[in-house]
């Protein structure tokens, strides 16, 4: 016999967690395209490929890097100090949680892996909002010209005058 409200369960979860990857996942792709593309350490549509399995593992750390990297370079280009990278200690305890709670899933150690899941939601969350925090701060600064500004200004054409 199916267990009709497991399924149900199964399935609310999996488009739960669709819905909020989806969620996450454009927003670190709407933070990219804020950041002027020579500042860029990581083309917007790669960051898809956190959604392939077992890649993803690997994928999460060159994620999070390259998005602090292109973060704290656009900043810096804009003039605007920055002690460090930016959510980047924070991006990499999500990813090193990321890893481990599913290393505890396959060794089925329930406590820990419960503990670990917990935290992992804890740090992403965390991350994601400091992300989007840095996606605001950039959209908000004026500091940068588009790329068909500067290739104006550089050739003199000014549309004003």
């Amino acid at each position: 016999m199916y267990n009709f409200r497991g399924l149900i369960f199964e399935f609310s979860f999996l488009l739960i967690f669709l819905v909020v990857a989806i969620l996450f996942i454009r927003t670190l792709q709407n933070t990219l395209l804020s950041i002027s593309p020579e500042n860029r350490q990581i083309k917007p549509p790669a960051v898809w490929r956190i959604l392939i399995p077992i890649y993803n593992f690997y994928f999460v750390f060159v994620l999070v890097d390259g998005i602090s990297d292109s973060i704290q370079a656009h900043l810096e280009s804009a003039g605007e100090e920055v002690n460090s990278r930016p959510a980047h200690e924070i991006g990499r305890v999500w990813a090193v949680l990321f890893f481990v709670f599913y290393l505890l899933r396959i060794f089925e150690l329930n406590p820990l892996d419960e503990l670990a899941l917990v935290a992992t939601l804890v740090c992403f969350i965390i991350y994601w909002k400091s992300v989007s925090n840095y996606k605001k701060k950039i959209e908000q600064s004026p500091e940068l010209f588009l790329d068909a500004e500067k290739e104006q200004m550089l050739s003199g054409d000014n549309p004003a005058t």
